[in-house]
């Protein structure tokens, strides 16, 4: 273990004397430097700008054109006038990402490819709390006590994110920005929004804040329900549910700083279909959170600490629970007036009980600690250097290093090149759970087993980005290129005779390392005024992705874009479009000797019209919203046989419209 600190250390070390030394060299002409940052009127002058401010690329506050990777956020007011009902459908706009509606209950999210019904290879946060599920290693989206009112904005970090985030931020890392109690109480302390739509649905949400001497605090609670997409089909699919979220934080200004303290839950009666049955299933997802950020100091501390709980139930035995406790603790830190330093640490544990074959339980364990130098080169160019290391009581050390040189080549263009290394942990399944699938029940089943030996999967990445700020817009390129390798699978180790089955078909399965891939894309996007009162947004993706025989991967469409039309200012009738299509992709079933499934590409609009009535002050709008307006009723997911009772996975998509009325 000591080698392993020297290690990290030394790495460290040079890397800040790398930038250092670069930095000198171009240092010449004392003018030639920026200013710094010697305190924090730097960082002030850029929160009154009117740029977007993000802070997942960095752990600290700056521009996207500052960012040492590509990144688009989803503003508040994008959210508000969308015509989105999920966090998956706000998603669909942004570049690079994929999105797959397996129903009206189950959305999988990933960037840059490798999506599925269990898509592992992507960070979610809220806040900068991890979502991911270690269990199964993915985000249960429908099933996460979240408000979409409340949401502030959402930054997509696009590329491996493995030396700040450590395990999961594999492709990306999407950070979910909800507001403060502060800003609820200085701002709208109020806001409500009622739907009623297709499916038999109904939406509420609702949230309030106020002031109680030095505290800050707001409550707030949603609710849904959903009869699905699969209502609508003669061969039910199971896609209902019916969700309930509560939640309340409370916020104190301290001396040094500010501690914010939270509670989130979300109740959920629904259906779930994917490798694993759970209809009728009761979720109980719990979150508690404590924080403590220096907002004001020069070298401001942040520490947080979470618990997030999970249960599934359904009448069939099935039965999960899960805990994962985090903590973690991080400075910044003012080396000199062109280092800025980024370092912190992390300890995660996971517990898992579960009832599949039989009642097992098991837990891990993982500690982290990193550093990235933010060194200035000169009044146009910076240099990012980081380094992690991640230890875990499972499969040991992982080590994930990242480089990238941001240059200005004037006050509006940047030109950005940069290599990183991230790394996807094994799943508690992949790595400890044995359980059966009934193919035919009472008849035959499939044993998937864990395996104790098998790797991370890892990316290196290489990436050069270009971004122009204009008037009103922005013009932006990424091209990048992945090597991937240790890709986990579930592989055949025994078959079963061949009559009354099918040939090779297995009987036993076992996690293991099948190999590597490799992906090369482009992505373009944009903003722009239209005229006056009206502006849209652009962008369009393409991603080759292939195994190591050359073939195609799930769910890596080539080809996607996205137009959006909105209008803005002080006009009481507002409205937004979103135009998007996804080009064809595959599904290969493990579960029928890799059967191959072509999945069609699709165009999907979605309409959102407002109304706006009442003063400024205190504005009531009422408005009609559409997704799937167009009604192709195209498939996301294949209609793939479930592994447990065969019946299928997914629905077509529906037209839903919805009615509603919302007061801020």
């Amino acid at each position: 273990m000591l080698v392993s600190y020297t290690k990290l250390s030394s790495l460290l070390l040079a890397a800040t004397l790398l930038g250092a030394g670069i930095r000198e060299a171009y240092s010449a002409s004392p003018d030639a430097l920026n200013p710094g940052r010697e305190n924090t009127s730097q960082d002030m002058e850029l929160l009154l700008s009117d740029q977007v401010i993000v802070t997942t690329a960095t752990k600290t506050a700056g521009s996207v054109s500052d960012s040492p990777a590509a990144v688009t956020v989803i503003t508040e007011d994008q959210i508000r006038a969308s015509g989105a009902r999920t966090i998956p459908d706000l998603l669909r706009s942004a570049p690079g990402v994929d999105v797959m509606d397996t129903n009206s209950s189950q959305a999988n999210v990933s960037i840059r490819g490798f999506n599925n019904q269990f898509s592992n290879k992507l960070l979610v946060m809220v806040d900068g709390r991890s979502i991911y599920q270690d269990f199964y290693g993915s985000v249960y989206w429908q099933q996460e006590p979240l408000l979409l009112s409340r949401i502030k904005q959402i930054e997509i970090v696009r590329g491996p994110g493995s030396t700040l985030y450590g395990a999961n931020a594999f492709s990306g890392v999407i950070n979910i920005i909800t507001k403060t109690p502060q800003e609820i109480a200085a701002g709208s302390k109020t806001f409500l929004t009622a739907e009623r739509g297709g499916e038999n649905g109904s939406a509420i949400e609702s949230y309030a804040g106020g002031k109680s001497g030095a505290w800050s605090y707001s409550v707030g609670g949603g609710y849904n329900s959903s009869d699905g997409y699969g209502s609508e089909e003669k061969n039910k699919i199971y896609d209902a549910h019916t969700t309930n979220i509560l939640m309340a934080d409370a916020q104190r200004a301290l001396p040094g700083g500010v501690l914010r303290l939270s509670v989130n839950t979300n109740d959920t009666l629904g259906d779930f279909d994917a490798i694993y049955s759970a209809r009728d299933a009761d979720w109980r997802s719990r979150n508690y959170t404590a924080s403590y950020d220096q907002d004001h100091a020069r070298n401001p501390l942040q520490i947080r600490a979470f618990v997030n709980t999970l249960e599934v139930s359904n009448p069939s035995n099935l039965n999960i629970q899960s805990r994962i406790v985090d903590v973690s603790a991080q400075q910044q830190h003012s080396v000199s007036s062109q280092n800025n330093l980024v370092y912190g640490l992390d300890y995660r544990t996971t517990e898992v009980k579960a009832f599949l074959t039989a009642n097992q339980s098991k837990s891990r364990s993982s500690w982290s600690v990193f550093g990235q130098d933010e060194a200035r080169l000169g009044v146009q160019t910076t240099l990012f250097a980081g380094m992690r290391l991640d230890h875990d009581s499972t499969y040991g050390e992982t080590v994930s290093p990242h480089l990238s040189l941001v240059h200005h080549l004037s006050a509006s263009q940047t030109l950005r090149a940069s290599y990183g290394s991230a790394f996807r942990a094994p799943t508690l399944i992949e790595n400890y759970y044995n359980y059966s699938i009934p193919i035919i029940p009472g008849v035959f089943n499939v044993l998937l087993e864990g395996n104790l030996h098998v790797r991370p999967e890892k990316i290196h990445s290489y990436e050069v980005g270009y971004r122009r700020e204009m008037k009103d817009g922005y013009v932006g390129v990424n091209a990048f290129y992945n090597q991937i390798s240790d890709l986990i699978n579930a592989i055949p180790t025994e078959y079963a005779p061949s009559p009354p089955f099918p040939p090779n078909t297995p009987s036993t399965s076992t996690s293991e390392n099948i190999g590597g891939a490799r992906a090369m894309g482009l992505e373009l996007e944009s903003a722009f005024p239209v005229a006056r009162g009206l502006r849209g947004q652009f962008n369009y993706s393409y991603q080759d992705v292939q195994d190591d025989q050359g073939g195609p991967v799930n769910f890596s469409p080539k080809h996607k874009a996205n137009l959006a039309l909105e209008t803005f200012g002080s006009s009481r009738v507002s409205f937004r479009t979103d135009l998007h299509y996804v080009g064809g992709s595959i599904f290969r079933d493990i579960y029928q000797n890799n059967q191959i499934y072509n999945v069609s590409a699709y165009l999907r609009a979605d309409l959102k019209i407002a109304y706006q009535v009442g003063s400024a002050a205190h504005p009531w709008r009422v408005f009609t919203s559409a997704t799937n307006l167009i009604g192709d009723g195209h498939r996301e997911f294949p209609q793939v046989p479930s592994p447990l009772d065969g019946t299928a996975q997914s629905a077509a998509d529906q037209r839903v419209i919805w009615l509603g009325v919302e007061s801020r």
